[in-house]
């Protein structure tokens, strides 16, 4: 799996995002979109026909895509913009594309197998259960993602159901394979990690900066303030987006180097 880091942190309008909840979005036109308007609505991440994940927005950012905006209403007890991490997924429509309730809204194969594994990647690295990973529709009454609220299987959409069931078969997380001068390859499972984040991959970042003269804290395994710092100061280095998360793009040039 490949998360191409569009982040944009300009329009967000709130943070401090709990991430309690994975949420399932179709983009509503027939099209391909991976950016955040000014308003701050949309997702997290994209999902284009190919199978393609873009990350627009940090984790930690709160954006207004399942509230009730005073027209719709609430369904989920807790759910709500403020613990829910967004992925919107491009949709395809052979019928009345102005219509949610049109039948024929479907994801392509593509689409949907990318999803499976940012979801996997996303409860492995946030610890999120399966039970909340949740449709737009299951938070409030919006028809929304429609090939999952119709369930009609409708060309090569999966009912939601079905989704829910590939969920089953593990987590997964972004690899990265390098090769070393001596020929040899390497396989490093590196997790998108951010402040706060406590594992393996927090401890193998914190060696490689470190060893680099970027870092000089404990290696405890220890996202905090001074690895954060780190962090953004290689990525400004690199001319990189500086959110101080290392996600797939900054792991990769870590690592490349």
């Amino acid at each position: 799996m490949n998360i191409i880091n569009v982040i944009d942190n300009s329009n967000v309008p709130a943070w401090g995002n709990q991430m309690k909840y994975i949420v399932a979005h179709y983009l509503g036109v027939v099209g391909q979109n991976n950016r955040i308007d000014s308003g701050g609505y949309g997702a997290h991440y994209y999902i284009y026909w190919d199978g393609t994940i873009y990350q627009a927005a940090s984790h930690d950012a709160v954006l207004w895509q399942v509230g009730t905006a005073g027209y719709y209403t609430q369904k989920h007890p807790e759910a709500n913009n403020y613990n829910c991490i967004g992925i919107e997924m491009c949709p395809k429509c052979d019928g009345n594309s102005g219509d949610a309730d049109d039948p024929k809204w479907y994801f392509t194969t593509e689409t949907q197998e990318a999803c499976i594994q940012l979801v996997k990647h996303l409860m492995s690295e946030l610890g999120i259960a399966a039970d909340h990973v949740l449709r737009h529709y299951d938070i409030v009454n919006k028809h929304c993602p429609a090939p999952y609220v119709n369930n009609n299987r409708y060309r090569t959409s999966w009912t939601w159901d079905e989704f829910k069931a590939k969920l089953a078969g593990g987590s997964a997380s972004p690899s990265i394979t390098t090769n070393t001068t001596g020929g040899n390859k390497y396989m490093f499972n590196t997790d998108q990690v951010m402040m706060g984040s406590n594992n393996n991959s927090v401890l193998l970042l914190e060696e490689i900066l470190g060893s680099r003269g970027y870092y000089e804290g404990a290696l405890d395994k220890n996202f905090g303030p001074g690895l954060r710092d780190a962090v953004m100061k290689y990525q400004h280095l690199r001319n990189m987006a500086e959110d101080g998360i290392c996600g797939p793009a900054t792991w990769a040039d870590l690592i490349a180097l």
